[in-house]
């Protein structure tokens, strides 16, 4: 009844009715929010040396991994098989640059997840490699001698397919809110 009510409303009580009700709603869909459980006060060291995800609970790491490498400290990139040596060149969370040097053939882990976008380039030409090494973690196989190892992550052909389309619908909204108000006609708008 107080909705087929609110629907009769006119004028200024419809606006505020609405208000009301998104403000409860609000409330009602963020409850489980208003009362934490447990609070986590970790101290600016584990920050500065944590190579997990972005929350305690790992909740963002790749479904191939049981949480065993994202809670232990590993360097960013290692010789699993083989004899060699590396040297990280650079280092940011999109690219890691190494310099290799391999005696023999070697296996070279890579301690990242691998997620879609991510590319390895071997002496600048682009390789396929083992993203499903122990855990998810990306895994390439070199030969003997020195080799430039670049892993690069770009945004997969999804998500800029997935930008385009919020563009053109940001684009499309705003154009037909103006249009709307160009013509004075009164809508849903009208709070804008």
């Amino acid at each position: 009844g107080l909705v087929i009510k609110g629907l009769a409303l006119h004028g200024k009580a419809r606006p505020l009715l609405i208000a009301v009700i998104l403000v409860i709603l609000a409330i009602y869909t963020n409850r489980n929010h208003l009362r934490v459980n447990e609070y986590f006060d970790y101290p600016d060291s584990r920050l500065e040396t944590y190579r997990g995800t972005s929350n305690s609970d790992n909740e963002y790491r790749p479904k191939w991994d049981d949480g065993g490498i994202a809670n232990t400290f590993r360097p960013e990139a290692q010789i699993s098989q083989g004899n060699g040596e590396l040297t990280v060149i650079r280092s940011k969370s999109n690219l890691l640059e190494l310099a290799v040097r391999a005696d023999e053939n070697i296996r070279l882990d890579i301690n990242t997840f691998y997620f879609p976008g991510w590319k390895i380039f071997v002496d600048g030409r682009n390789n396929v490699f083992k993203y499903v090494g122990e855990k998810g973690i990306m895994r390439v196989d070199l030969t003997a001698g020195y080799h430039l190892v670049e892993a690069k992550y770009g945004e997969p052909f999804a998500a800029v397919i997935g930008d385009m389309i919020s563009i053109v619908s940001l684009i499309t909204l705003v154009g037909i809110i103006k249009t709307l108000k160009h013509k004075n006609i009164k809508t849903v708008f009208m709070f804008l």
